[in-house]
């Protein structure tokens, strides 16, 4: 989860060349939603390999205090 947009680069490198021998669903930080749309990335995205489909969220608190 929330690999760096360096990193989903290194993936499409090694998934065009060929050399890519596992699965990756990647799911970028939500902070970076906006680079993804400009790309025209609008819903699930990629191929059998590298799918890029969600992003990652955190939030901090708890409930029980009041804090979330």
């Amino acid at each position: 989860m929330n690999p760096s947009y360096d990193d989903i680069s290194a993936y499409a490198d090694l998934a065009n060349r060929g050399e890519l021998t596992a699965r990756i669903y990647a799911a970028p930080m939500e902070a970076g939603w906006c680079d993804q749309a400009k790309l025209g990335i609008h819903r699930s995205f990629g191929s059998p390999w590298l799918r890029l489909g969600a992003v990652k969220g955190y939030a901090d608190g708890s409930l029980g205090s009041t804090t979330a």
